[in-house]
């Protein structure tokens, strides 16, 4: 079964250091892909740490599926620091996944856009979505061209598969400012997100002004990553929580209360 959740010790295949604190970890996971968009938990067999951390997919190999992970903390900082060969506990996949939210017999085609680190699960939906007839853009922005062109490489995207900005305009060819200046959402079916807050709440408002369905990958804090703990509580507009590990991490941009 597609995505049927696991959790098994996994031993790291490959480590990428990307620069600035970001890496690529391939581990082995020899069962059924996730689906794009949804995480692990993930923490190292030899640790000092009590909880695993949440990293979302960024792509799947033969029997792999691979993450990119910036040193954030102690646990992260142990993640990046593993050699190949040692093993790691995963634990998923975990969450709801993009497609779920896909249009139906849509004519215009749908945008991806990411800030940071949220190209990874990104990566991992463009890659999906060449299997299907959904045509799509993809809108990349980084703070330093330097860390884009790092990432966007060790993804395997090709300048020329995407739209990407960079604040700081360090990236030949690239875009400068916010990457949100970028989105023209009236000319897309649905726009899909992933990235900091900030980026995230100002997606959402284009969209909402063009009345063009938003859904948004959330990142929040997780001790468990099943529901147990009910720490990853965001608040919606109804006035209630959701909790980012069942019920996302993506969710439709309406649904998510941005501290506007």
């Amino acid at each position: 079964m597609k995505g049927e959740k696991r959790s098994l010790g996994c031993r790291l295949r490959a480590k990428a250091p990307l620069g600035g604190g970001l890496v690529r970890l391939d581990f082995e996971w020899p069962f059924a892909p996730p689906r794009a968009g949804q995480f692990f938990m993930v923490k190292p067999a030899r640790t000092s740490v009590f909880l695993a951390r949440p990293l979302s997919a960024a792509a799947c190999g033969e029997e792999s599926v691979a993450f990119l992970a910036a040193v954030r903390g102690k646990g992260t900082a142990e993640l990046a620091a593993m050699p190949p060969g040692e093993e790691a506990l995963l634990t998923g996949p975990l969450g709801k996944g993009w497609a779920a939210f896909l249009p139906q017999n849509a004519v215009k085609p749908v945008m991806l856009i990411s800030g940071g680190l949220g190209i990874a699960p990104l990566a991992a939906f463009g890659a999906e979505l060449r299997h299907t007839s959904v045509s799509f853009d993809l809108l990349a922005g980084f703070v330093r061209g330097a860390d884009g062109e790092n990432i966007l490489s060790a993804l395997g995207i090709g300048m020329d598969e995407a739209i990407i900005v960079s604040e700081d305009g360090g990236l030949q060819n690239a875009k400068r400012g916010l990457v949100t200046r970028f989105l023209d959402a009236q000319k897309y079916s649905a726009v899909f997100a992933c990235g900091p807050p900030a980026m995230l709440r100002s997606a959402a408002l284009l969209c909402r002004e063009a009345g063009t369905p938003c859904f948004v990958s959330l990142e929040t804090r997780m001790a468990c990553g099943t529901g147990a703990c009910l720490g990853c509580a965001v608040p919606a507009r109804d006035g209630t929580y959701r909790h980012c590990c069942t019920d996302g991490p993506v969710f439709d941009a309406e649904d998510v209360f941005f501290d506007e």
